[in-house]
């Protein structure tokens, strides 16, 4: 065949003759192409080189266009790509969760409130994730590293195929968040994936994760939310921190007696927190001390209404029920503290001297043996039972259960004076001066004291002690000693 002579066409003329070498070598040097038509004396017609068998093995084969960065195939066992994504996704949650329960109340326990957060956020995930992989095939984590969930038919998963998979995922591949069951689930999983084999739940719920490139732009948008969740979740937990300080710095200054400082923290606070049950019951109490009673028992409601459980609450609205004469209201309060509280002696006490105050000494002694009984260490306690002691005239006990308020809080001059009172009635007159002058020691400016004494003096037969006592007490305002004054034409 190599001494036949060929023909062929370009540019629509015929050239040639051409040996067959020279056709070949036009052929390698892609002067002529597969569809170039040639003729010999051979062919009635003229045929494609591309279709003669002599030429077939000679015609260049030409390989397929180098390719672009957008047709290089994505690798697909990307681990941690899937790790940042549920982690973004998981994150973001426990942030909503935080930010929505934070800014609304205040928390003692920080860290025991932000587990519970990251349990539900945990949980709820496996609903949510389930929707957003039925709707969308994807999540908010994978939507931003380009990421989704397919069938094995290339469609997105149904619903039961998402509920299976977030569970599964949930269950074997994080290992309930149980920190050290999670972190071997998760380095199994990474295992696999990086050995090429398919996870449990993938093969279960028959659906797999599809990687795209990301790109730098969903990089920096990622990067970026995921540390502005953090950020945003610190600065939660740092607001709920200031206010919690503010909230032991109201509770710091009732305790001192600076009841205005401790309202203004308290207003503070709720402007942050308005649904915060314990500002209102710490600015209730300091509009008790100041006497704003009307004030005092408006934050008790709303800290009723917020938290009924709150300890004290029902004890401290029945303060302001007792001051407002309202005893029956009182009473109920005190009970409701009692039942819900068993064992907080201060509504015992507070019940007991309503009682009092109601004259039913019976009722009231009941309820300060029990305050005693749960608190035998507490001066407050002794005291009110001497004085209902001395409303039911047993006044050996007055005096014991004054003594025993003394003997723990030797600084009473109260007490003193009230069991130098019981020792007038029975007349211990120089026991009673006695314990009026210690009395006076602690508080020289207590007209009621210097009165007391000049009764004393008064019945001692001392005259002189008398008359410049009831001076004293006239002094400091004591209507009593005035009038006695007067009717002695002694002027003070």
């Amino acid at each position: 065949m190599d001494n036949k002579i060929w023909y062929y066409s370009r540019n629509g003329r015929k050239e040639g003759p051409i040996s067959e070498a020279n056709l070949k070598e036009l052929l390698l040097k892609k002067k002529i192409t597969q569809e170039t038509l040639v003729w010999n004396q051979a062919f009635t017609e003229w045929q494609k080189i591309g279709n003669l068998d002599d030429f077939k093995n000679i015609i260049p084969i030409e390989p397929p266009p180098l390719p672009t960065k957008a047709s290089i195939p994505i690798k697909q066992n990307r681990p941690w790509i899937r790790y940042w994504a549920r982690s973004f996704d998981v994150k973001l949650l426990i942030t909503v969760f935080s930010a929505i329960y934070l800014s609304n109340y205040i928390v003692t326990n920080i860290y025991l409130v932000l587990l519970v957060c990251v349990l539900l956020s945990c949980l709820f995930w496996i609903l949510i994730e389930t929707i957003c992989l039925a709707l969308f095939g994807s999540s908010p984590g994978k939507y931003l590293l380009n990421t989704k969930v397919v069938s094995f038919n290339e469609k997105k998963p149904h619903f039961g195929q998402s509920l299976k998979r977030s569970f599964m995922v949930w269950f074997y591949g994080n290992g309930l968040y149980i920190p050290i069951v999670s972190f071997i689930n998760q380095y199994l999983s990474f295992s696999r994936l990086k050995a090429n084999l398919p996870l449990k739940w993938e093969l279960s719920s028959k659906t797999r994760i599809e990687h795209k490139k990301i790109g730098s732009a969903r990089t920096i948008l990622f990067i970026f939310l995921f540390i502005s969740t953090g950020v945003i979740y610190n600065n939660v937990i740092i607001k709920n921190t200031e206010l919690r300080v503010k909230l032991k710095a109201s509770n710091m200054w009732i305790n001192l007696g600076y009841y205005d400082e401790a309202i203004k923290t308290c207003n503070e606070v709720i402007s942050e927190r308005p649904k915060s049950a314990e500002a209102y019951h710490y600015r209730g109490y300091a509009y008790y001390k100041t006497e704003i009673y009307d004030k005092a028992l408006i934050d008790f409601n709303k800290t009723i209404k917020m938290n009924k459980k709150m300890k004290g609450v029902y004890n401290n609205r029945g303060l302001v029920y007792h001051a407002l004469g309202k005893y029956n209201e009182a009473l109920e309060d005190y009970t409701k503290s009692i039942n819900e509280e068993p064992f907080f002696h201060v509504a015992y006490n507070n019940k007991g001297m309503t009682l009092l105050s109601l004259e039913k000494y019976s009722e009231a002694l009941d309820m300060l043996n029990e305050a005693i009984e749960l608190s035998d260490s507490t001066s407050i306690y002794y005291f009110n039972r001497a004085k209902c002691y001395t409303q039911m005239e047993s006044l050996s006990y007055a005096v014991d259960d004054y003594s025993k308020a003394i003997s723990i809080k030797p600084f009473y001059p109260l007490a003193f004076n009230n069991r130098g009172y019981v020792y007038l009635l029975k007349e211990e007159y120089a026991n009673a001066k006695d314990d009026f002058t210690i009395a006076l020691s602690m508080d020289s400016l207590n007209a009621q004291i210097w009165a007391n004494r000049a009764i004393a003096y008064t019945i001692l037969g001392r005259r002189k002690e008398s008359i410049r006592d009831f001076k004293k007490a006239a002094m400091l305002g004591d209507e009593f000693s005035k009038a006695i004054l007067r009717k002695s034409n002694v002027r003070w």
